[in-house]
């Protein structure tokens, strides 16, 4: 109940590191066994197991969440984000 009343995503859709070795912020935020806790949305998809590391990096996940009907994706899509379903890519 804690993780799924804590969760935010803020998508990172516009930070783009400037330098290889820059951190881009964090887009996953959840409280764990009240431990703050905060990811990037890859690591966030490696940890639960649902991607393995090199397919963070394949169009299905980069574009997956913004592709299929529009009309469903912005019904879902306040359920897990503050901010509005523009039809963007979400990496």
């Amino acid at each position: 109940m804690e993780f799924l009343s804590t969760f935010r995503y803020r998508s990172h859709q516009a930070a783009v590191p400037e330098q290889e070795d820059e951190e881009l912020p964090p887009d996953v935020e959840f409280l764990l066994c009240g431990h703050h806790m905060e990811m990037l949305i890859e690591q966030f998809a490696v940890l639960l197991g649902l991607y393995y590391e090199p397919e963070t990096v394949t169009e299905a996940f980069t574009q997956g969440l913004t592709q299929g009907e529009d009309g469903m994706m912005r019904a879902w899509w306040p359920q897990i984000s503050n901010t509005p379903f523009t039809g963007h890519r979400l990496l």
